[in-house]
């Protein structure tokens, strides 16, 4: 019988720093946004101008509420991947072994 293992917790590795820095990118755009905002309200001042302000304030508390809780998956995700990692090792020293 001939045994075929593939090791995937590079790959796996490799896309949780994607998605962090993907987060990371998201996070400074936001920051970006709300700057902007601020100026935008130095220069429009309307009931109009408040109402606009008030929703994208729930939206900016939403997005932000969604990125912490993909930080969490993601952090779970790296527990998942160590411990995947430690299992990879086990059997390469287990295989070397044989």
């Amino acid at each position: 019988m001939e045994w075929k293992i593939q090791l995937k917790t590079r790959g796996l590795n490799q896309w949780m720093l994607e998605a962090e820095q993907s987060l990371t990118e998201v996070r400074d755009l936001l920051d970006i946004l709300e700057t902007q905002e601020a100026q935008l309200g130095n220069v429009w001042k309307s009931s109009a101008m408040e109402l606009w302000e008030n929703e994208f304030h729930l939206l900016l508390i939403k997005v932000r509420r969604r990125l912490k809780e993909m930080q969490k998956l993601i952090l779970c995700l790296h527990e998942a991947a160590r411990t995947l990692a430690q299992a990879e090792k086990e059997m390469e020293s287990i295989i070397n072994g044989i």
